[in-house]
């Protein structure tokens, strides 16, 4: 009964966008995984950048997307990047019209250019069309977007998480926090010793 209910919310909890429907790719994986992984990172941030091009995007095609874990992404802008809660704004706009996962790769990939000029705008339209460029810049304006960043953000700061990247690992509600950038290798690792018992 409490799965299907919370089965439920999730289901009610997905973008709207033109009639359709769309999941949010902010979270890859069954909601009811052995597994999760959260990760609270900071566009910004040089060391979330080389968590997500030389870690996270393996184990989300080797884990999440063969449904063995939930990662869940986490926006949680650090005060001295100028330009984070912008770009944390546009990728969560981007994630109603279904490009999360290609705004956050631009953002990340592009992270010296636009974190120099402030030009978060352009890296993002860079890799939409136009029609959806103009859905997300008039998502951005709407301040239940704000809100979405602003529960991750609490939430963090309730988790006493004061830097970027962090990645809390819960199973069996138990959770072990990492601090900083991890390999693939001993993160890969530790899920397999995880999902094994």
């Amino acid at each position: 009964m409490i799965r299907r209910f919370t089965l439920a919310i999730v289901c009610a909890a997905v973008a709207v966008v033109q009639g359709q429907t769309l999941p949010s790719g902010r979270a890859i994986g069954p909601i009811v995984a052995k597994v999760t992984v959260d990760v609270y990172s900071d566009f910004q941030c040089p060391h979330c950048k080389a968590l997500a091009e030389q870690t996270l995007t393996r184990v989300k095609q080797d884990y999440a997307l063969k449904d063995k874990i939930r990662l869940v992404h986490h926006d949680f802008p650090l005060p001295g990047h100028p330009y984070a809660k912008q770009a944390a704004l546009f990728a969560a706009a981007a994630d109603r019209v279904g490009k999360f996962e290609q705004v956050s790769e631009a953002l990340f990939k592009q992270q010296d250019t636009w974190g120099a000029n402030g030009r978060v705008e352009e890296t993002v339209d860079s890799v939409l069309t136009p029609a959806e460029a103009k859905k997300v810049r008039d998502l951005v304006k709407d301040p239940s977007l704000m809100a979405v960043v602003q529960r991750d953000i609490d939430l963090g700061t309730r988790l006493n998480i004061t830097s970027t990247p962090t990645i809390i690992i819960t199973k069996n509600l138990k959770s072990e926090r990492v601090v900083g950038s991890i390999s693939y290798s001993i993160l890969a690792r530790y899920l397999d010793q995880q999902l094994a018992q």
